[in-house]
């Protein structure tokens, strides 16, 4: 903060790359005509966290989407929804891009904040890989669909999942400390 010297009383200051779990120091210093060197008093601090974008609505994700990859949407997300998020995949779409597992452990998705991840049209994908722990990740997460079925309509599936690991342990999508309301339809 650079308030001015004339016993200004606020001031602002700004930083980038913060994350939820950034810890932040206020140091306070300043001199008078009687004291150098006086630390002040600091009430009524106010910390808001500027995301990039905010979202809501629908994106397409694939090449020529708002993001080439569900990690890079679900990475975007993790902090700036304010509503219903839809992310379709696009035909041209490929799995093989994907981090795994995909962990949707941090988004902060309620009841009326959800997250629809759907296939955009008639096109099968196919999410493999071998994992020793999952694929998809519900640590703590809520109200997440995951629909098979293109713009979320019909009866046909065109997503799969299939963990190819042949060691224990190796899950397809997990459910953990108390995950609830999801939904995995028509996969």
């Amino acid at each position: 903060a650079n308030p001015s010297s004339n016993g200004a009383t606020s001031g602002t200051a700004s930083a980038s790359s913060l994350t939820s779990t950034t810890s932040i120091e206020l140091l306070v210093q300043g001199s008078t005509a009687n004291c150098s060197n006086a630390l002040a008093y600091i009430d009524n601090v106010s910390i808001t966290a500027d995301c990039p974008a905010s979202y809501s609505g629908t994106y397409d994700v694939g090449p020529t989407g708002t993001w080439a990859t569900l990690t890079s949407a679900i990475t975007a997300l993790n902090s700036c929804m304010t509503d219903d998020v839809v992310l379709e995949l696009e035909s041209t779409y490929s799995e093989a891009s994907e981090t795994y597992p995909l962990d949707f452990s941090g988004l902060p998705t309620t009841s009326t904040e959800t997250l629809i991840i759907r296939p955009k049209t008639a096109t099968s994908v196919t999410f493999d890989d071998a994992q020793t722990t999952t694929l998809l990740d519900f640590n703590t997460t809520d109200y997440v669909t995951i629909d098979g079925r293109p713009g979320g309509a019909g009866a046909t599936s065109y997503f799969t999942f299939e963990n190819t690991s042949t060691a224990s342990g190796g899950n397809v999508i997990e459910f953990t400390n108390d995950a609830t309301n999801n939904t995995i339809q028509y996969c």
